[in-house]
């Protein structure tokens, strides 16, 4: 076999040639190979100007073997390689396995896969699942993703069918918060209500103010440990936010205080900081239950109230308080100013006071 390399006036050139004909044989005899991890690292050495010819290698050397299992988890490594959030990749591989099933049942392989059945597929899930205009666009971008990346990643001869997808425009609904009288209601209702067992006042209490005092999402005060809270310093430090990012936000006295009792009450100071009824960590579902058994019982529970709005109240109270909206985008954990722009609510009152 010829040499890979040559060294011809100072330079070495590279045999496209050779290199796919050793490292074909190579890839042929290793088993269980991540082929991913391999274009990866073909790409990083070779791949400027010669995208195809790695392409072709992945695809001769692995492709006879990828089943839908392997391609699910193959993109799960891409997603988490792109530094997408947990629970956006988990998210996303539940699409896509919906999706392979779809082409399963219906003995369409993926390889011969056309534009006219993802459309088809898409629209009898918009009708079965009833999906709402946002709901329905975050379908259409998740399969875009998959399809594009089966295309670039070279899994299969394909034509990039990810490019005639339209994926609709979102609709930006205005997000209710919550007025101060309203907040003192529920806390009125919080320190009067009868308990189901010991502490659940207490610890609804948390999850209310966590998310009106700090702008917490629902994921967030889920995987809250009482090892990233500072009562010292009366700040909290976000792990794994959405996006993967890292942020710290500062609490009140009042909080402060609830967390005080909150420890008493429960008597523990490590792992998760928010627990269930059964002293479990906590999850999104019961949160959404406690949060709307507030509203309702409380007495303000009115349409489009939501956990949700609880963040959107603390962003609405820190633009009132004059904070600065760069400030108010890195305590919520924004990306960019457009997103922190829908959080914040301008009122009749507003307006008013901006012509007086």
């Amino acid at each position: 076999m010829k040499d890979i390399c040559i060294k011809e006036e100072g330079k070495i050139i590279i045999d496209i040639d050779v290199l796919q004909e050793v490292s074909t044989c190579i890839l042929e005899n290793l088993k269980d190979i991540d082929l991913l991890r391999v274009y990866f690292y073909l790409d990083e050495i070779y791949g400027k100007g010669n995208r195809n010819i790695i392409k072709d290698l992945v695809y001769e050397s692995g492709n006879k073997s990828l089943d839908h299992k392997t391609i699910k988890k193959q993109y799960q490594v891409y997603l988490e390689a792109s530094g997408r959030a947990k629970t956006t990749i988990k998210d996303y591989a539940r699409e896509v396995e919906r999706f392979l099933n779809y082409l399963k049942d219906s003995s369409i392989v993926l390889s011969s896969l056309k534009i006219d059945v993802v459309n088809l597929y898409l629209s009898e899930e918009k009708s079965k699942r009833n999906l709402s205009t946002n709901s329905y666009s975050k379908l259409v971008v998740v399969l875009r993703s998959f399809l594009s990346h089966i295309y670039k990643y070279g899994k299969f001869h394909i034509k990039d069918i990810s490019r005639d997808l339209n994926v609709p425009k979102r609709v930006d609904k205005e997000r209710e918060y919550l007025t101060g009288p309203e907040i003192d209601r529920i806390i009125v209702y919080l320190d009067g209500r009868r308990e189901r067992y010991i502490g659940e006042n207490i610890r609804d209490k948390l999850i209310f103010y966590l998310g009106i005092n700090c702008g917490l999402r629902k994921s967030e005060i889920a995987k809250l440990n009482w090892e990233n809270v500072d009562l010292a310093e009366r700040k909290i430090k976000i792990l794994d936010a959405k996006g993967g990012k890292e942020r710290i936000v500062y609490y009140s006295q009042e909080l402060g205080k609830v967390i005080e009792d909150y420890r008493k009450s429960y008597g523990n100071s490590s792992g998760a900081l928010v627990r269930g009824s059964f002293g479990k960590r906590i999850t999104s579902c019961p949160m959404h239950r406690i949060i709307r058994r507030m509203y309702v019982e409380s007495g303000i529970y009115r349409g489009g109230l939501t956990i949700h709005s609880l963040r959107h109240t603390y962003a609405e109270n820190l633009r009132k308080n004059g904070v600065d909206l760069k400030v108010i985008k890195t305590l919520l954990g924004h990306s960019s100013l457009a997103t922190t722009d829908r959080y914040l609510h301008v009122s009749s009152e507003d307006l008013k006071k901006a012509t007086i």
